[in-house]
């Protein structure tokens, strides 16, 4: 009994700090990703979900899905990120970088992004984590 409470215990732990990870991820990209070039945010990111421009203005759209039958799992490919619209009842992310003349300007997030106890913005941090330094 007491091997179980400890087993569960250990894995409560391990989905919290992989949760704090992303959510770092997320809010070092607010700041970190601002200044690069698009080409460096294609690069670490892959192709957006959704690409729109005015003039010098362009916005990049990126979507995250999770997965309820991958949940507990931190690693993900970047093929796992989604091309597809948001099913509501799981948790998503949407990033999207706006970029001025070639620039990253502001990295912005929208979705059903966590819960209670995880952090407000942790699933963001799968789109952003490939992309810091």
């Amino acid at each position: 009994m007491i091997v179980r409470f400890v087993l569960i215990g250990l894995v409560l732990l391990i989905t919290a700090c992989t949760t704090k990870e992303r959510q770092v991820a997320s809010e070092r990209a607010q700041s970190e990703l601002v200044g690069l070039r698009k080409d460096q945010i294609l690069e670490c990111a892959g192709a957006p979900w959704r690409e729109s421009r005015s003039g010098n203005m362009e916005t990049l759209v990126y979507l995250y899905q999770e997965d309820a039958s991958r949940r507990g799992h931190s690693e993900r490919s970047a093929a796992e990120i989604e091309t597809a619209p948001p099913v509501l009842q799981e948790r998503w992310c949407e990033a999207t970088f706006i970029v001025d003349d070639g620039r990253v300007m502001s990295v912005r997030y929208r979705g059903q992004t966590g819960g209670l106890l995880s952090g407000r913005q942790h699933i963001c941090g799968y789109i952003v984590e490939r992309c810091l330094r």
